[in-house]
């Protein structure tokens, strides 16, 4: 194997480490997030609810019965946290489906030109981002006089 495709599989394994890791801290924020987010949007649906519910002593009872449930279940929160981190990771590696690929073709290339083509193609990508989103060169500033 020659030395570019050692380096094209070196860059690649490094590229799907930086987005597993990524991938996996989007995904913890997210699950923390969504529980919060979906307790909210419930409550005020069950305090609308129990407003609308009917007069009789009986609905009342059974609204409140239902709305301390809801609160005390963490069943809900746990699915919630899950969801949270899957949808959070998954929509990582959504935005950064280029960055996948190369990163991908660059591990399975094996001996064809396929692997250091990707491997050419994650530097490039690489240089791309270090100018314009960490030196932000080419990028008119607003804040600037």
């Amino acid at each position: 194997m020659s030395k570019l495709g050692i380096a094209s599989r070196i860059a690649g394994i490094g590229a799907a480490a930086i987005l597993a890791y990524n991938a996996h801290k989007d995904g913890v924020v997210y699950s923390r997030e969504l529980p919060i987010n979906n307790a909210a949007d419930s409550l005020t649906d069950l305090y609308a609810g129990s407003l609308r519910g009917g007069s009789s002593e009986l609905a009342r009872a059974g609204q409140k019965w239902y709305v301390d449930r809801r609160l005390k279940l963490n069943i809900f929160q746990n699915i919630d946290t899950v969801k949270g981190y899957i949808f959070g990771g998954l929509g990582r590696l959504r935005e950064s489906v280029v960055l996948l690929g190369l990163s991908t073709a660059a591990i399975l290339g094996g001996k064809k030109c396929y692997g250091k083509a990707a491997g050419i193609g994650l530097l490039l990508y690489g240089l791309n981002y270090l100018i314009f989103d960490v030196m932000q060169l080419g990028r008119k500033s607003y804040f600037k006089k």
